[in-house]
Formats: structure tokens, sequence, C-alpha cells
């Protein structure tokens, strides 16, 4: 954790999340958290450029945004490439008894149930994809961010805890995988345990615990004219 810089200087208290921010951008920002950059796919990006949301307040900043790790993906990639080679299947096994799937069924209807399953394998991937795309977890100058959108459902969500209220911040990574490709979860708590944001198979768990812990303690310094 870097060590906070002192000054003799009087400051004056700033009074709003956005003035804060002002302070710690000034100060502190280029000691915890190093220029823009990004880790493969964009599921870690440090001060990412032009990332707006609907509920952004005037003079918030984005610091982090994350996604679920890229392995995450391999479930559906691995469900849509068996599915796509299953009418493959099916036509070598019917061939091995002589007979032809075409000529079994009209080759309209062959052809239609054909285009039919492709199209339903297309938008399960799209689906799958925009949902892994689209939920994003946002570290700002003011508070953290859990962005939950189900296609399927054509439901959106999120949930929040301001940086002044976090806590405590943990980090948990279970297993072979994560433990070689480096993901977990992380998980920031409010006074008393009372609420509660996961941030689940994030890319670098102990780094984005440290960084939110530094800048949440920057935060609460900053308000109490530390």
């Amino acid at each position: 954790m870097p060590q906070m810089p002192t000054s003799s200087a009087p400051t004056t208290r700033p009074a709003t999340p956005s003035q804060w921010s002002d302070v710690i951008s000034r100060q502190y920002l280029e000691k915890v958290l190093p220029e823009h950059r990004s880790s493969l796919l964009g599921g870690l990006q440090l001060r990412p450029k032009n990332v707006r949301f609907a509920s952004q307040n005037k003079g918030e900043k984005v610091y982090i945004l994350l996604r679920k790790h890229w392995l995450t993906n391999l479930g559906w990639i691995t469900n849509a490439a068996f599915m796509s080679v299953v009418p493959i299947i099916i036509y070598f096994v019917v061939g091995l008894f002589n007979q032809d799937l075409i000529e079994l069924v009209s080759p309209k209807l062959y052809l239609l149930v054909l285009v039919s399953y492709y199209a339903l394998i297309l938008t399960m991937i799209i689906r799958s994809f925009i949902e892994w795309y689209f939920n994003v977890y946002l570290v700002t100058n003011e508070r953290v961010i859990d962005f939950d959108v189900k296609v399927a459902t054509t439901t959106t969500g999120s949930s929040e805890l301001a940086l002044e209220n976090i806590e405590e911040v943990k980090e948990k990574s279970v297993g072979i995988l994560q433990a070689i490709f480096n993901y977990g979860d992380v998980y920031i708590y409010s006074a008393a345990h009372k609420s509660e944001i996961l941030f689940d198979d994030i890319p670098r768990p102990s780094f984005v615990q440290d960084k939110i812990s530094d800048l949440s303690k920057l935060v609460k310094e900053t308000k109490n004219g530390i």
C-alpha cells in the first residue's frame, strides 16, 4: 500500500465526493493506480478512457473496469462448439446404415430444421457474449458498482457501495484453474457487513482488493481532513 504524502500547508476539507476525487487525483492517484492499461480481452482496465454509464454523477470518474476472467467463457464456447458438430455426427451415423438423411425427410424440412438449429446456436453465442461483455464491475472515485445484465429476460440491475462506507475488502481464489490463471472473487463489505458487493471471477483479485482498499482509505482520509 503506498505511503501517503504529508504536507504542512493548511487544506480545505472537500465537501462533496467529486471534490474529494479532485484532491485524490491531484495528490495520490498516480501512486495508487498506474497509467491506463488493459489486460487480455479487457478483463481488467485501469483508468479506462471514454467509459460512461447511466447513473454517473457529475465529476465521477471511472478508475477500474472489470469483467469476469476470459476463462469463464469456455463453458458456453465448448457447448456451442459441440452443438455445432452434432448435425454432422448424426449425418455420418445415419450413413453407416446405408441411409441418406436428406432422403429420409424432405429437403425443405431438412434445410428448415438445420437453419433453425444453427440460428439457435448463434443466438446462444451472442447472448452469452453480451452478458459477459456488459456485466461489468466499476470502481469510481465515489463508489464500487456491480452491473447485472440478463439478455433472456431483458432486465438490467446494479448494486453499489460508496467508497467511504467500505469497511473490509477480501479476496478468495479456489481451485487449480484460479491459481494458475490468477482470477477469483473479491468481497466488499460495509460496516458490520450490512451490505456486500461481490466481484466474482475477476482477473488479479489480490491486486483489485489492494486498490479498492487504498481508494477507500484515501476517500476517508481526505473527507476527514487527514
